[in-house]
């Protein structure tokens, strides 16, 4: 599936008449990138940064591949290799993942809802 998020962020976007209508720095605007370019900047900055969240303290992990953040530091990640299922929220301050949705459409429905319930976010 990677490589391909933001296509399909912004086919559902388009489709629930919503790509171009998001608050520019929403949560849903930073958690469903709709231009490649910007999750490709993601991973790089983030592998370039060398984040220390593995066990084994050996930096990034390669099979995480961001997709978005939470807009607070917190990055969402996915397998590129399909090692493990769903999307991860990884906490920058702590370290800790947590599963966050067991597939990408539950992702995406996760994001919009907080878009249109932003007290639920809390």
């Amino acid at each position: 599936m990677t490589g391909n998020e933001a296509i399909v962020f912004r086919s559902w976007l388009e489709q629930d008449g919503l790509y171009g209508h998001l608050a520019p720095h929403g949560h849903a605007a930073c958690a469903l990138p709709t231009e490649q370019s910007v999750i490709d900047a993601l991973n790089r900055a983030e592998r370039a940064f060398g984040t220390d969240h593995t066990e084994a303290g050996s930096g990034w992990n390669d099979d995480d591949w961001i997709i978005g953040t939470a807009g607070n530091g917190d990055l969402y990640v996915i397998s590129r290799s399909g090692s493990y299922d769903g999307v991860w929220e990884y906490a920058h301050e702590t370290g800790d993942r947590m599963l966050l949705s067991p597939t990408l459409r539950d992702f995406y429905g996760f994001c919009i809802g907080i878009e249109r319930n932003p007290d639920d976010a809390a």
